[in-house]
């Protein structure tokens, strides 16, 4: 319960200060790009597991920011990753042979 509380409090903090531009380089950032999504929120965008997004981060595979021991992911990070990860009909057409 104490580290559900403690956890909360952080993420509020860090989304407070990444919401109003202290971290980074003291820009002030697009909130819908630049905004940090959690494990559970991550999981529920590219529908996995917390298992698979841990393997991911821990194999250095997937865009990540470890802070306080908490993971988050950029948006715009994730979306850059995800459309490099995109097979286009050339490429899977010369790879089915």
């Amino acid at each position: 319960m104490k580290d559900d509380i403690r956890d909360s409090a952080v993420d509020n903090a860090v989304r407070n200060d990444y919401h109003s531009g202290i971290l980074g380089d003291g820009e002030n950032l697009s909130t819908a790009e630049n905004r940090l999504l959690t494990v559970q929120e991550i999981c529920e965008l590219l529908k996995v597991s917390k298992t698979y997004i841990y393997s991911l981060t821990s194999q250095k595979k997937i865009p990540h920011i470890k802070m306080h021991g908490h993971l988050r992911f950029r948006q715009s990070a994730i979306d850059e990753w995800l459309r490099s990860k995109e097979i286009h009909d050339a490429e899977y057409l010369s790879t089915e042979k």
